[in-house]
């Protein structure tokens, strides 16, 4: 009898070892697929993560392409008004002799014409105060852009310059 029973618990041991091996297996199959899974979505993620991050590196690529050929265009632009300006200035003086030989010439013309209205009557005389005063300001005309032209020759303040650029900070000024 203790044989038998010997071989009852033998077989029962037996039998709770590959049943408790079975349920193992099976928990281990689970775990596998979900570290299968888990895996591929670790893959995907990875292309997902590559391909955006190459698509991000082209947008910058063409933005940083766009801002130097703005950077260029602005160069350019700023130059071609750096030598007008340039030129402007150089020919100033030739530019002030022009204006005040002219305002001249309308000081010459305004007295003629005043001394011709002394002695005109009726239409004539109207007609020549008209042009007296048209004459007078062709000449304030004459006279305001000889002086915006001596004006380029004097030096801006820099506190001015700041404000026409539009960097409106305010520094001390050195007195």
């Amino acid at each position: 009898m203790k044989t038998l029973y010997g071989l009852i618990v033998l077989a029962a041991l037996l039998g709770g070892a590959l049943a408790g091996y079975q349920i193992g297996a099976w928990s281990l199959d689970g775990a596998r697929a979900q570290l299968a899974a888990l895996e591929e979505a670790a893959e995907q993620a990875g292309r997902t993560h590559e391909a955006m991050r190459e698509e991000l590196q082209r947008e910058l690529s063409a933005l940083k392409a766009e801002q130097e050929r703005q950077v260029a265009r602005m160069e350019q632009t700023f130059q071609a008004e750096k030598l007008a300006l340039q030129r402007s200035l150089a020919s100033s003086a030739e530019r002030i002799s022009a204006v005040e030989s002219r305002r001249q010439q309308i000081d010459s013309e305004l007295s003629r014409t005043r001394m011709a209205r002394q002695t005109a009557a009726g239409e004539l005389e109207a007609e020549l105060q008209k042009k007296e005063q048209e004459l007078r300001t062709l000449r304030d005309e004459l006279e305001n852009e000889r002086a915006g032209l001596a004006c380029l020759s004097i030096a801006v303040p820099e506190d001015e310059i700041r404000i026409l650029n539009g960097n409106h900070t305010q520094q001390a000024r050195i007195p």
